[in-house]
């Protein structure tokens, strides 16, 4: 199953990312960006975008992981450089031993010149 980024709303719009019928989440019990950041997904023009399994060696029950590259918020003339999120399933975010927060929609930034 490849992945796909998911767009909903017109004018401010969120996007998730789905693996065949599974829904991933970002979560803050795993290393990366904070999750209130602004990521866009990494996508092909027809919506797919790049998921590597991560094997889970955190003990924690979790059944699926996976790394995609996202494009943080940037206010540099060059732009921002991609960056890794690990992604779980949504049915085994927020299982870490420690209390973690997660989300499924990113919002994403409004950019005037893409309208």
């Amino acid at each position: 199953m490849r992945g796909r980024v998911m767009q909903t709303g017109t004018t401010l719009q969120s996007m998730a990312v789905v693996r065949g019928p599974i829904v991933l989440a970002r979560d803050t019990g795993f290393e990366g960006t904070g999750i209130i950041a602004y990521m866009k997904p990494l996508a092909d023009k027809n919506g797919y975008i790049n998921l590597t399994e991560v094997p889970n060696n955190t003990g924690d029950d979790i059944m699926m992981l996976y790394k995609a590259n996202f494009l943080p918020e940037a206010n540099t003339e060059k732009g921002p450089a991609a960056v890794s999120i690990t992604l779980c399933d949504y049915a085994s975010a927020g299982n870490g031993k420690e209390h973690s927060f997660f989300e499924v929609w990113s919002q994403q930034l409004f950019h005037p010149q893409d309208n």
